[in-house]
């Protein structure tokens, strides 16, 4: 995102100094979250999710396909990111450069869900990263790993792989499509409360292994929904991600696109359902040498306050998701 002018971006730094954001909010305050679940009506959608942060939206769903084996005994989960083309106002007013800086926006989404979700690409799109068309990080912003937590990989796998493998050469393959409808900041812990929402609400029809009939033929798959079982490992280990800015001398929790334009160090923390931190990721906005870097003491104090703030993003996750379900 482009920088701010000189007086807004006073204004933005101002208002975080004296805890009166520009839209309200105190530093460490969240904006409301709006979950929906089952959202999407297709023939090979098992789960699906929409979440609202504020005026951030995304929209996730799980398709699954069996396919080939690529490491014994597992199955799969793959990962795509697109946006429409207005989902942000500085990709609207980029011109030609357009089409570029969505493509940098898709793939460091990407990169960072898949940091947190220990996913891999889809077909088409490492056919696009060897191809050198769709980069996973833009150039224009650099991305460090803490590290400290585990060099910025999970420290364990969303979901029970092994669940997902069939026979022989033959898993579950599933693709997480993530949709960014609109983004006001903070599109990461949008993207993952809604990965882990329609993650957990996935239900994969029911298989049948018969080992005395080879190849395909020996292979049945369930029609009936009653049968459909939920995703293992899913509700227990499926992350959501946290982010803090320290803007100023200043940490301050979901950064609204305005603040995400002013310099700033940004901290993308995974926690999983226990608040067992599962990844660390620190990116400097493209401001540069006006960011602040990691102290220490910032570190620790943003997992420590982080951590609250998870808390209560599970609970209102959790709560809206069974809401949904009742209706």
């Amino acid at each position: 995102m482009a920088r701010l002018c000189g007086s807004e971006e006073t204004f933005v730094l101002g208002g975080v100094a004296d805890n009166v954001r520009a839209d309200g909010r105190g530093r460490m305050e969240m904006r409301n979250v709006t979950v929906a679940t089952d959202v999407m009506d297709t023939s090979n959608c098992y789960g699906s999710a929409r979440v609202t942060l504020g005026g951030t939206e995304v929209v996730v769903c799980i398709s699954a396909e069996i396919g080939q084996v690529t490491d014994a005994g597992l199955g799969r989960l793959e990962l795509a990111v697109s946006s429409t083309p207005g989902a942000s106002e500085s990709l609207a007013k980029m011109g030609r450069r357009q089409v570029q800086a969505q493509q940098d926006f898709n793939g460091l989404l990407a990169h960072r869900l898949r940091s947190m979700l220990a996913a891999g690409g889809t077909e088409e799109e490492r056919r696009h990263l060897e191809g050198g068309e769709m980069p996973y990080v833009p150039a224009s912003e650099a991305v460090e790993r803490d590290p400290a937590v585990g060099a910025g990989e999970p420290a364990s796998t969303a979901i029970d792989y092994r669940s997902l493998f069939i026979r022989d050469d033959k898993c579950w393959v599933l693709t997480a499509d993530v949709m960014v409808l609109r983004n006001t900041g903070n599109i990461l812990s949008a993207a993952s409360m809604a990965c882990r929402a329609a993650l957990t609400s996935t239900r994969l029809p029911k298989v049948v292994v018969h080992d005395d009939v080879p190849g395909d033929e020996g292979i049945e798959v369930s029609g009936n929904d009653a049968d459909a079982i939920p995703i293992s490992g899913a509700s227990e280990n499926v992350p959501i991600c946290v982010t803090a800015c320290k803007l100023g001398e200043h940490i301050i929790t979901d950064p609204s696109s305005l603040e995400e334009a002013c310099p700033h160090t940004a901290y993308y923390i995974g926690f999983t359902p226990s608040l067992d931190v599962s990844c660390l990721l620190t990116s400097l906005s493209s401001s540069g040498l006006a960011a602040h870097y990691s102290r220490i003491g910032d570190v620790s104090t943003i997992l420590n306050t982080s951590a609250g703030i998870a808390k209560a993003m599970f609970a209102t996750l959790e709560e809206q998701m069974e809401q949904a379900m009742e209706d």
